[in-house]
């Protein structure tokens, strides 16, 4: 999940639906979504071109999103299992890890033009990069590297290799400190954090934590990092300057995500195991909120325009929306969000379309068109898997034997995306 302020808009990847659903963040309603894919993975933003990209686990692909149209740009063809993802927004630069898939290992982390949407480079980092982190002082790009255990450091204007820092086993979740110029990196099924120099990338401290540390959050008010510890139930509070533990707190059950909310000083963290969001006084490290929210929240973003905060709850299929004040929380709302993906038809040579309705989930005429569940006089639209619109469709039979074998989507009029199709001749 990612928010793009300037458009006023939060982005959502569904990872059964193949689909981002475009949340309006002053309507707090659904707006429209997009076909990227299978198993959309990540969203990351490039504020400076109103870009969107996410990566798509099951097909290996980087989908850019135009944040001003939500239409698709281009789709960026990577390597095995792409995940995680950073920008550099100096250089305009937005670079892509290859995770790859079980049992094999993929080494590899694309680099894109953020201008051009085009691959500049490749470099070959540890095996399983499974988490990136932008060092903006220094300039560097670090990946934590899941199967090797180590960190490797790319210097972001050559994008060569500078240094490989060992880490403790199953390094993943980073964040930055910008006061201290430093990086830490969680052992994510281990107990402990790594503190990296940012100028030196040598190691200055592995910080004792609690176990299964899941994500990690940095409070740039009061210069420390919030680390959710899954198998505890605890959040640790590392005060940076000193990298050590100056609190531990209890939460909810799996604790999975973090955010922070300069404004008010408030650290968010969303418990997947008790449908809950924890909300911390960033000062005094005290819980001051507890919410209920959907089903296995694991996903948080916060939009600093409107004070609020977007949790994604996984089971849930929704989003529950909290805004954010100095006491705690006063808002909440749901809009819902897709969760299952549309079954698939077989269609051969022509599709049909019943007059003024909506594609329900039956079948017609033996696989070669749709059934349908509600009246609407709305137009519906044919997709290509990578969401442009390829024809209209009209009631009765639509001929699409001009159109070339593959993946496509019935999209309603609200945005919605109702039907998947498999043409065959």
């Amino acid at each position: 999940m990612c928010i793009l302020p300037e458009a006023g808009k939060v982005y959502c990847a569904n990872l059964l639906s193949g689909l981002v659903t475009v949340v309006d963040i002053a309507a707090n309603r659904m707006v429209r979504t997009v076909a990227v894919g299978d198993s959309p993975a990540g969203l990351w933003v490039n504020q400076a071109r109103r870009k969107v990209y996410c990566t798509t686990e099951g097909t290996g692909n980087v989908t850019v999103i135009n944040a001003r149209t939500d239409s698709i740009e281009t789709i960026l063809r990577l390597g095995s299992r792409p995940m995680a993802m950073c920008v550099s927004p100096g250089g305009n630069k937005v670079y892509a890890a290859d995770y790859g898939l079980w049992p094999w290992q993929d080494t590899t982390l694309t680099v894109i033009d953020g201008v051009t949407d085009s691959i500049l480079t490749t470099v070959v980092v540890g095996n399983r990069p499974r988490s990136l982190c932008y060092n903006p002082v220094s300039n560097k790009v670090y990946s934590a590297n899941y199967g090797s255990n180590d960190i490797t450091v790319i210097d972001a204007t050559s994008d060569t290799v500078i240094a490989t820092v060992a880490t403790d086993q199953w390094p993943g979740p980073m964040c930055y400190s910008t006061r201290t110029n430093r990086v830490y990196c969680a052992s994510e099924w281990g107990d402990d954090v790594t503190a990296i120099a940012g100028t030196a990338d040598t190691v200055v401290a592995v910080v004792a934590v609690g176990t299964e540390p899941s994500a990690l959050c940095y409070n740039s008010v009061s210069d420390r990092v919030y680390c959710a510890n899954r198998a505890d139930g605890t959040v640790s509070v590392v005060s940076c300057p000193e990298d050590s533990v100056i609190a531990t707190v209890r939460v909810g059950q799996r604790p999975e995500a973090l955010s922070f909310d300069s404004l008010h000083n408030l650290v968010y963290c969303a418990c997947a195991g008790s449908d809950s969001v924890f909300v911390i006084n960033g000062t005094t490290n005290a819980v001051v909120a507890k919410i209920q929210v959907g089903r296995e929240p694991d996903k948080l973003v916060w939009d600093p325009g409107s004070g609020r905060t977007y949790v994604a709850n996984y089971r849930g299929s929704s989003l529950s929306v909290l805004r954010d004040t100095t006491t705690g929380v006063v808002e909440s709302y749901e809009p819902r969000v897709s969760s299952r993906k549309p079954e698939a038809s077989i269609v051969r040579g022509v599709l049909w379309v019943g007059a003024g309705t909506v594609p329900g989930w039956g079948l017609s005429r033996a696989g070669e068109g749709l059934g349908y569940s509600q009246r609407s006089d709305s137009p519906l639209a044919l997709l290509d898997a990578a969401g442009r619109k390829v024809m209209v469709l009209v009631p009765g039979p639509n001929d699409v034997r001009r159109l070339p074998e593959g993946v496509y989507f019935v999209r309603a009029a609200s945005g919605e995306i109702t039907r998947r199709l498999v043409l065959v001749k």
